[in-house]
């Protein structure tokens, strides 16, 4: 799969893509990849195994650390598509999802949102739940609210 940060901090200073915990995004996509069911079928607009799944991976990945490190769910509409992604105070984004698409996402037009829901939704929650099932104990402590 293709790199996770779709563009680089404001601030180059910024450290916070060593913070992130690369063991979490990494369980998260593959828990993506096994949940292809869970992917509405008016979302699943790309021939790709990310498309549809923008909003489930970007509120899994919040609520299991993304929140904890400062980042906010922002949307946009792009060619009648609905994208979600996390995004930093400091600008750097983060799209688990960036590469269903077949050319340069324009991040520029998201706009700070909220989720659907204040808790995971019903889908997400089944994503959280492969990717606490695939946490040895030791991880466990890290994923928690």
């Amino acid at each position: 799969m293709e790199e996770h940060w779709s563009h680089k901090p404001k601030d180059e200073s910024s450290n916070l893509s060593a913070t992130i915990m690369k063991p979490i995004l990494d369980r998260v996509k593959r828990a993506l990849s096994a949940s292809r069911s869970l992917v509405k079928p008016k979302h699943d607009v790309y021939d790709h195994p990310l498309s549809g799944m923008c909003y489930i991976a970007s509120e899994a990945y919040y609520h299991l650390e993304g929140k904890k490190l400062g980042y906010k769910p922002k949307r946009a509409t792009y060619k009648s598509i609905s994208h979600w992604w996390l995004e930093h105070p400091n600008g750097l984004i983060l799209d688990l999802t960036a590469a269903q698409f077949p050319f340069k996402f324009p991040y520029k037009l998201g706009k700070w949102t909220a989720f659907l829901t204040k808790q995971p939704s019903k889908r997400t929650k089944q994503i959280i739940a492969l990717v606490i099932g695939m946490a040895d104990m030791t991880d466990l402590e890290s994923v928690a609210n």
